[in-house]
């Protein structure tokens, strides 16, 4: 894993669920570097602020490679297994594949559902989970050569006594748009190794199809699946500009309310449970 110089010159290495991996880059102008962490009028930290460049045109699906690689590169290790539950969108899966492959390419194995996740019965934009196509591709740590798919009864919980087939050192998924399909984590999070995290992104440009709130709904149904919320991450894609708009058609917009989408919020949950991280 990456490491960054400490204030003594030494490096610093973040073991497994430590909420602030030291991978990624912290927020920089020509003024200096930022605290990575915001904070709020109580002095309290509530976001960690991380650089996660993507070059314009701001298109959203190097917005969400941009996203994993970061998220994968922060919070595993070569060997460890990712199970990239997020969302499909119509037409060919070369979206999934790339995602896939670049996960290889980083030393993780990378599984995406072979089955709809079954609180899923909405489309693809209301619920903003994966309705992924079957596809698993990557070594995990101790069976390289196993091709996995997720069982639907042992995604939905049925038989809870029973433990899941397949583990994961890393689990990103959205937040549900919806805050009825919140409790979705819980099914998610049973396919998390002890020491494992639980990533769930919750603002992109996709706005039709993530949340961009951090849900209550949901930090209490992590609650529920012995999950903790140990950070929460705005990845920095492009840099704030104090330019005024430009045209009438912007000052509207910003008017309305709008703005340019030049992050990603993430939600960071490892594992409360006897024998976890948390």
């Amino acid at each position: 894993m990456a490491s960054t110089p400490t204030s003594t010159g030494a490096p610093a290495r973040a073991s497994r669920g430590d909420p602030h991996p030291p991978n990624a880059q912290p927020a920089t102008d020509p003024g200096g570097p930022h605290t990575d962490t915001a904070r709020s009028s109580r002095g309290r930290p509530f976001a960690t602020v991380w650089v996660c460049p993507v070059d314009p045109p701001f298109r959203i699906n190097d917005v969400v490679a941009a996203a994993i690689r970061t998220l994968v590169t922060s919070y595993t290790q070569p060997g460890d297994r990712v199970l990239l539950a997020i969302p499909s969108r119509p037409g060919p899966r070369h979206r999934q594949d790339r995602l896939v492959e670049m996960v290889l390419r980083l030393g993780r194995g990378a599984t995406i559902p072979a089955t709809p996740h079954p609180r899923d019965d909405h489309s693809t934009t209301e619920a903003g989970l994966c309705r992924p196509p079957k596809s698993e591709a990557g070594p995990g740590p101790t069976d390289p050569d196993t091709t996995v798919s997720i069982p639907a009864e042992t995604i939905t919980g049925v038989d809870r006594a029973r433990p899941p087939k397949d583990r994961f050192a890393l689990i990103i998924t959205t937040q549900p748009a919806r805050h009825e399909d919140a409790d979705s984590i819980i099914d998610w999070a049973d396919h998390l190794t002890d020491s494992g995290t639980l990533i769930a992104v919750t603002h992109s440009g996709q706005h039709g199809s993530l949340s961009t709130t951090a849900s209550p709904s949901v930090v209490r149904s992590a609650a529920l699946a012995g999950l903790a919320l140990t950070d929460r991450l705005v990845l920095l894609h492009q840099e704030p500009t104090a330019t005024p708009p430009a045209t009438d058609r912007d000052r509207r917009r910003l008017a309305l309310g709008a703005h340019r989408r030049i992050h990603t919020d993430a939600l960071v949950f490892t594992t409360s449970r006897p024998g976890g991280a948390a």
